[in-house]
């Protein structure tokens, strides 16, 4: 663990079910500390140490390391006591690996071994952009060098969101996968398959069949990067979701353009805009109230024709 503003930050794993923590300090020290925060999502826990520590100072947003970039880490490597190993970021914005509901990895190629859990990571001006909590491994529990640490952006929403002692965390109201399928053509995203009754997605306007291009200005590519965006956005980010939080695309496949969870072909758009929606789709379906919306509109304040309005709508879509 790393001693942080009076608290010590770990990995929630480490702790397992202890009913008493004991802290070893760097000099063999050992103090006793309480249990103030722990979060199975993210993997992160607080503790409230009975001593006190020096504090290291999280990696600014200007700080924060890419691709390439050297890195160490300091741990307990099978108990043997502190050890340093050093390498590079493999990669970042490493999400839906499997480790943990919530997940924002920095991947990095420092051996880590177990015992290093909880471990900070290090950039080149002693600064923590990141805490490891897991090991990618195969048969065995030694390093391979594909190694995953917490990211500095995910370590501060924790410790933000946890300064009342409690987790107000905005929950997803979506349900998405991955676009396009495998064996597939189409743009990238997160494809909404389900919304729920009531939710602040729901009442910001997502539908089903809506391909999420971007949430928080993260690339979403399924679930798991929509969660992520959630927790990075801390406290604010139920209300975000209705502040232009989410990017949408409505083009997803060539000739077919989605407005709002449904599929229209061009000629389907233009029947609507000259005819209205009656007996187009049968007696029985009718438009999605927001493109009904939208449709009124469009009929209502465009005078160029319909040829041209088409025109208008579809290049409007081509962009997003």
């Amino acid at each position: 663990g790393v001693a942080i503003d009076g608290y010590i930050l770990t990995a929630d794993h480490v702790l397992g079910n202890a009913n008493r923590i004991l802290i070893r300090a760097a000099n063999g020290d050992v103090s006793e500390a309480n249990i103030y925060l722990r979060d199975k999502a993210t993997d992160l826990a607080l503790l409230k140490p009975s001593a006190k520590f020096n504090s290291l100072s999280i990696a600014s947003e200007n700080s924060r390391i890419g691709i390439g970039h050297d890195v160490c880490v300091i741990g307990n490597a099978f108990g043997l006591g502190l050890t340093l190993s050093c390498g590079v970021v493999s990669a970042n914005e490493q999400r839906g690996i499997g480790f943990n509901f919530v997940e924002d990895f920095i991947q990095i190629d420092a051996a880590v071994n177990p015992g290093m859990s909880g471990a900070p990571l290090f950039n080149d001006k002693a600064e923590m952009v990141g805490l490891v909590t897991a090991i990618f491994t195969k048969q065995s529990d030694g390093n391979l060098g594909v190694n995953f640490a917490a990211s500095s952006n995910l370590i501060s929403a924790f410790l933000s969101d946890a300064k009342d002692g409690k987790l107000d965390r905005a929950k997803a109201g979506i349900v998405m996968q991955k676009a396009p399928l495998p064996g597939e053509t189409g743009r990238a995203g997160g494809l909404i398959k389900a919304v729920a009754s009531n939710s602040i997605e729901e009442q910001s306007g997502l539908l089903m069949g809506d391909l999420v291009l971007s949430a928080n200005a993260i690339k979403v590519r399924g679930q798991a990067d929509y969660l992520a965006a959630l927790v990075l956005a801390g406290e604010d980010g139920q209300s975000k979701v209705q502040k232009a939080f989410v990017e949408l695309a409505r083009k997803t496949y060539p000739h077919l353009k989605m407005l709002r969870g449904k599929q229209y072909k061009e000629s389907e758009i233009t029947a609507i805009l000259t005819q209205g929606n009656q007996g187009l789709f049968g007696d029985e379906t009718s438009l999605p109230e927001a493109d009904q919306e939208m449709f009124s509109h469009i009929q209502s304040n465009h005078r160029g024709g319909v040829r041209s309005t088409v025109k208008m709508l579809l290049e409007k879509f081509e962009k997003k």
